[in-house]
């Protein structure tokens, strides 16, 4: 008698929320920021405002040319998280996106006080 096959993500020990943000991650790295969008859209309906949901977001309306979408996505992050450091080195990059140099060097010097080991908000 073959054994019953069993679904991996609902034995992966690893929470949902994870998984989601891991395959989000995976489609914007696969150069897919469309359905990462779309993935990060679906896990912010089913747990809120995810912090780490909501900076992918913003991440992936901005490769998207989908700049004020971003800075809201952003704007939700600080609200609910005020010293998440990516999301200041985010928004930097969505500042120099719109031309904003002045406003951007502001960003990433608020996102390396809040997190020092943010590579690209020193560079």
């Amino acid at each position: 008698m073959p054994a019953a096959s069993v679904d991996a993500s609902t034995t992966s020990g690893e929470p949902p929320l994870e998984r989601g943000l891991e395959r989000a991650q995976a489609l914007l790295k696969g150069g897919r920021p469309a359905e990462a969008a779309r993935a990060a859209e679906a896990l912010l309906a089913d747990h809120g405002e995810d912090p780490d949901a909501l900076y992918l977001l913003a991440v992936c309306n901005r490769y998207l040319g989908r700049l004020d979408e971003a800075g809201d996505a952003l704007d939700r992050l600080l609200r609910a998280r005020p010293e998440y450091g990516r999301a200041f080195q985010e928004r930097g990059h969505l500042l120099l996106a719109r031309g904003d140099a002045g406003g951007a060097l502001t960003a990433y010097a608020e996102a390396v006080r809040c997190n020092p080991a943010l590579p690209a908000s020193w560079q």
